[in-house]
């Protein structure tokens, strides 16, 4: 359903793997078997906050915003 996709996405956007945090400390990447949200895959959590139906450019724009705040 395009969870590896993104996950794939995820790893190159932010330079790191899975188990692994961002060299400034702002995002950590774990994989996660189940956010309870499988109707709306792929799913990503991000401050605690469920997104679903993140496609690649989802991902960019959330990430670019995360950045923008902290």
């Amino acid at each position: 359903m395009g969870a590896e996709t993104l996950a794939e996405h995820a790893q190159k956007r932010l330079g790191i793997e899975f188990h692994q945090t961002t060299a400034d400390g702002r995002f950590s990447l774990e994989p996660i078997y189940c956010l309870g949200n499988c109707a709306c895959s792929p799913a990503a959590m991000i401050d605690g906050r469920l997104y679903g139906r993140v496609t690649p450019e989802a991902f960019d724009a959330l990430i670019a915003q995360g950045s923008a705040t902290k």
